[in-house]
C-alpha cells in the first residue's frame, strides 16, 4: 500500500499543472479570448457560449480538444443534461470549457414541404383532370 501523497507534493503537482495549463493557453493565444474563469473543487471552469455566441461555440470547442490533443493531455466529454463540452485532465486540475447544449447541436434538415392530396383542387372547384 502506497502512502498518500504530502501536502508538499500536492502543492507541487498542482503548480506544475496550473504551468501546463499557462503553457497550453501561451502555445493557443486564440483560446484567450473565451477564458472566463471560475474555480470549482479543483476544477477550472471556462464558459464558452455566453462569450462566443451561437454561431462560434461548437468551433471553440473543437479548438481546445485540438489544443489539448497537441499538448498529450487526456480529454473526456462533458454532458450536464443543459451544458456540454469536455474536461482538459491536467492531473489534479480539470480545464472544462462548455457551453449551452442548444449551441452545439447540429442545424436540422428542414422538414418535407407538407403533402397536398392531389385531387384536393377538384374538391374546391379548382380544376380537374378531364
Amino acid at each position: 500500500m502506497s502512502t498518500p501523497p504530502s501536502n508538499e507534493e500536492i502543492v507541487a503537482d498542482v503548480a506544475a499543472d496550473l504551468r501546463a495549463m499557462a503553457s497550453l493557453i501561451e502555445a493557443h493565444p486564440e483560446l484567450a479570448s473565451s477564458l472566463r474563469f471560475a474555480l470549482y473543487e479543483a476544477e477550472i471552469i471556462i464558459a464558452v457560449g455566453p462569450v462566443v455566441g451561437a454561431q462560434g461555440a461548437r468551433e471553440t470547442l473543437r479548438m481546445y480538444i485540438a489544443a489539448a490533443r497537441e499538448q498529450g493531455l487526456r480529454v473526456s466529454e462533458y454532458d450536464s443534461g443543459q451544458w456540454g463540452g469536455v474536461r482538459i485532465h491536467f492531473g489534479h486540475l480539470t480545464l472544462r470549457p462548455f457551453a449551452d447544449k442548444h449551441l452545439l447541436g447540429e442545424v436540422p434538415a428542414p422538414p418535407p414541404p407538407t403533402y397536398r392530396p392531389l385531387l384536393a383542387d377538384e374538391a374546391t372547384g379548382g380544376g380537374s383532370d378531364a
